[in-house]
Formats: structure tokens, C-alpha cells, sequence
């Protein structure tokens, strides 16, 4: 009776001592953030392990994060990936937008609609100047596509740059820029109706490169609710999802392809149900 005794503590143990791991990230209360932080919960409650969620809910710029990520500070940081990322952390190589962050509208200033009606090539489109985050992947993708690119290191300064004519049109993943907008009445900004860039750039969540369970953990995790159907559930129920498809007009716009130099041979590209085909919406 004893040694069964002792072999259910030996099984139980790590497990008891997994569920002690902490997971710390950057949360604010942006629609895209909660919903990649569902996304995060539903693949940890998949994993079948538990987990100590702990937010840190500070205005962090993506270079902080990734600082904090390096330093041990944090455990799980999300953007979208590229070569550098991918060579500096461990990525989790799972599109959590199923693609859908590739596929951008613009911002624009109020009563200017009529500048992009008048847009019919790509060679139009790279006539005028995009801003972006200065370490955001898109800003080169954007710019191997030959589209100047006006930066900044803050987010929130693109919205009053855009509104200043510092540059054209800000493109935004289309789950992004009608909750960006309605945020910002202040601002005389619109979202263009007509036009869309799409690049594959899959959002990935990252660890660092000693957390490689961690990793694995979190793919099968995500995995396991894409066989199961609750990822789709999860995804096409999200409120900002439903939003965005009745919003955006996609199978009415003009669409310009590029490609995305930063992305790594093992993007999982043969992997057809990670990816949500836009024709089929």
C-alpha cells in the first residue's frame, strides 16, 4: 500500500510543480491584445497543464517587452514574426490571427477618400507614405515592397502624425483599425473604404530560447483547440472578429499583394488550416 502510495506522489509531482510556473505578459485593454490573451488561455487550459497568469499592466513599447522577455521579466511575448525574432527567441509557430494580420486596410484622414478612389495599380499605392512602428516587422516588409514608410518608436504618435499629415495612410491589420478609429473621435480619421495590402505575417507567441517546454506546451496546446473546433469557436465568435468581417468590405476592395522577405523557411505555410483564406469569407 505504500509503494502505491509513494508512486502517485512521484506521478503527481510534476505536474504539481508545473502548475507552479508563472506566466507573466503585457496586457492593456485593446480588443487585439485580449483577444490574443484568450487565444494564450485557451491554449495553456489545452496544454493540460495549469498556469499562473500574471499581467503586467504597464504602457510598454515592443522594445521594452522584448527586453523583459530576454531578462526572464516576462514569460510570453506576441507580435508578428520575423527572421531576427525568431533567431532571438523561440517562436510558437502557430498563426494566432489565422493570417488575418496580414491582410491590412488603411487609416486615413477625414475627406480624403477620394485620393485612394483614384488608386488602381500598386505603382498608385507607392505614391504615397505609409507610418508604421519603427521595430515593427511591417515597416520592412513595407518598405521591400519599394512603400515609404514614415517610423516612430510610439504607437499612440502615429495616430497624431497621420492626423498631421506627417505621412498618408496608416495600414493596419483589418481586425484593428475600426476599433483604433472609434477610440480616437478626437481625431479627424477614417477608415478607407477601397483598398488592401496583404503579406503573409503570422502573429506568433514567443519565449525565450531556455523555455523551449514552454513552447511546446503552448503549441500543443493550440493545436489540440484547432482539431478539437474550439480555436474556430474561440475565433469566430470573438466580438472583434464578427466585427471586423461585417465591417471590412474585404471581398469588395482592391488588392495588392507583396511578399514578406522576413519570413523563415519554417513558417508552416503547408499547414492549410492555420490559415484563413479570405475568399472563403
Amino acid at each position: 500500500m505504500n509503494r502505491i502510495i509513494l508512486l502517485l506522489g512521484i506521478l503527481v509531482l510534476p505536474l504539481t510543480c508545473f502548475a507552479q510556473v508563472q506566466i507573466r505578459y503585457a496586457e492593456t485593454d485593446a480588443q487585439g491584445d485580449q483577444f490574443v490573451i484568450g487565444a494564450l488561455k485557451l491554449a495553456l487550459e489545452k496544454s493540460g497543464a495549469k498556469f499562473r497568469m500574471e499581467p503586467i499592466r504597464e504602457n510598454l513599447s515592443e522594445g521594452r517587452k522584448r527586453t523583459l522577455l530576454s531578462e526572464g521579466n516576462m514569460e510570453v511575448y506576441w507580435s508578428m514574426t520575423s527572421s531576427e525574432l525568431e533567431d532571438k527567441f523561440e517562436p510558437v509557430r502557430f498563426p494566432v490571427y489565422k493570417g488575418l494580420l496580414g491582410n491590412r486596410i488603411f487609416i486615413i484622414r477625414q475627406g480624403e477618400q477620394h485620393r485612394y478612389d483614384a488608386i488602381n495599380t500598386f505603382a498608385d499605392l507607392q505614391r504615397f507614405t505609409a507610418g508604421q512602428g519603427k521595430l515593427w516587422p511591417d515597416t520592412q516588409i513595407l518598405q521591400s515592397g519599394n512603400i515609404t514608410v514614415r517610423t516612430t518608436m510610439d504607437y499612440e504618435n502615429l495616430f497624431y502624425m497621420l492626423e498631421g499629415g506627417r505621412f498618408d495612410y496608416f495600414p493596419r491589420g483589418i481586425h484593428e483599425p475600426f476599433q483604433e478609429v472609434e477610440a480616437r473621435p478626437e481625431l479627424n480619421l477614417v477608415v478607407e473604404d477601397n483598398l488592401m495590402l496583404v503579406y503573409r505575417a503570422p502573429m506568433y507567441f514567443f519565449v525565450r530560447k531556455d523555455n523551449k517546454q514552454l513552447a511546446e506546451r503552448i503549441h500543443q496546446g493550440l493545436d489540440k483547440a484547432l482539431e478539437d473546433g474550439s480555436f474556430d469557436e474561440f475565433f469566430f465568435s470573438n466580438a472583434m472578429i464578427q466585427d471586423v468581417l461585417s465591417k471590412a468590405n474585404i471581398k469588395q476592395r482592391n488588392v495588392f499583394f507583396i511578399s514578406n522577405p522576413l519570413l523563415t523557411p519554417q513558417t508552416p505555410l503547408d499547414r492549410k488550416e492555420y490559415w484563413l483564406n479570405i475568399e472563403d469569407l
